[in-house]
């Protein structure tokens, strides 16, 4: 029974990766009127930018390299994190007021 709960989590887990939300930095973007080819090209050399820095990074200030990393990757997840309660919140009050409105 403990392996059948193991499989329903692993395969909940999936779907929910796998549908679409309008969070993602795409769509910000173009609901800032940006076009779908100019978005791309901003994503593609940002990532391009990135990997250049953090090659620099690797290759002149080895000892640098993983604090680097570190404090990166938790700035990231302190912005996640943040984003996901603010979506939490946004959420509550949008079913508060449709609780209140239908009364």
């Amino acid at each position: 029974m403990i392996e059948l709960n193991i499989i329903t989590a692993f395969l909940t887990s999936l779907i929910s990766l796998m549908i679409a939300r309008k969070d993602h930095i795409n769509h910000f973007l173009e609901n800032l009127v940006f076009s779908k080819k100019l978005i791309l090209l901003l994503l593609v050399s940002s990532g391009l930018t990135i990997l250049l820095i953090g090659s620099l990074i690797e290759n002149n200030f080895t000892a640098l390299s993983f604090p680097v990393f570190l404090i990166l990757f938790l700035f990231y997840l302190f912005i996640i994190t943040l984003k996901r309660k603010l979506r939490d919140i946004n959420e509550s009050n949008l079913r508060k007021k449709m609780v209140y409105s239908s009364n």
